[in-house]
């Protein structure tokens, strides 16, 4: 495998492997001509012990515009993270990457159940996106459609605040369940969106944030799971 990797994406095609290039600059077209090559690193990621929120909140507006990003989110067990558990479950939806490769540990989810919970539902690949809020180094607010569901990943540098963002893109009556930091672990709460002029308030700690689902609201429906 290393000796094929070296000598071209070709060989990696023909013997129908998919291919995440970690360790290497950062991504500068080649997905257009092999899309078998699903992600690259060229990235400060999750491994790094000198990371801050201001880093985490900037790369959606830098490196990963340019292309997929191997940044390797959901580490909980790392001591360095410098995200809470709800910023850093939102990074498996504010990070776009062909192959997220998750990089935590399975005892790390199990102490963790919202967030496996919402894992089990991000989906593969995304139909469109869009920001809702952001500024680099301080906070970012995006959502991504994946079929008839939005999933929206959200995370903030510094001090705690309520993040209040406007639904756009949400005609009709949508519940949105989000998991947000609790008092003592992650906590997932429900809301009725009502159209597009509704908005999503949510409080957020300092280096803090949240995931989310949204689906159609309809009078039987307690949950956006599948």
């Amino acid at each position: 495998m290393p000796a094929l990797v070296r000598r071209d994406p070709p060989a990696l095609a023909a013997n129908r492997l998919l291919v995440n290039f970690h360790g290497s600059t950062v991504p500068k077209g080649i997905h257009r001509t092999w899309p078998h090559v699903m992600t690259m690193e060229g990235v400060h990621g999750g491994e790094k012990r000198t990371l801050t929120t201001a880093h985490v909140t900037t790369l959606p507006f830098t490196r990963n515009v340019i292309g997929s990003m191997d940044y390797t989110p959901m580490a909980f067990h790392r001591p360095s993270r410098p995200t809470s558990d709800a910023h850093e479950l939102g990074l498996a939806v504010t990070y776009e990457s062909g192959l997220q490769n998750l990089a935590g540990t399975v005892e790390s989810y199990q102490a963790r159940p919202e967030a496996e919970r919402f894992l089990e539902q991000v989906p593969t690949a995304w139909d469109e996106t869009r920001l809702l809020s952001g500024r680099p180094a301080d906070h970012v607010v995006l959502a991504r459609r994946s079929g008839d569901r939005w999933f929206v990943g959200a995370g903030v540098s510094g001090a705690a605040r309520t993040l209040d963002v406007p639904l756009s893109m949400l005609h009709g009556r949508w519940l949105v369940e989000v998991v947000r930091d609790g008092p003592s672990g992650l906590v997932r709460e429900s809301h009725v969106i009502d159209g597009p002029r509704d908005r999503l308030s949510v409080a957020v700690p300092a280096e803090g944030g949240y995931a989310a689902i949204a689906c159609r609201w309809h009078a039987r429906i307690t949950t956006c799971d599948r």
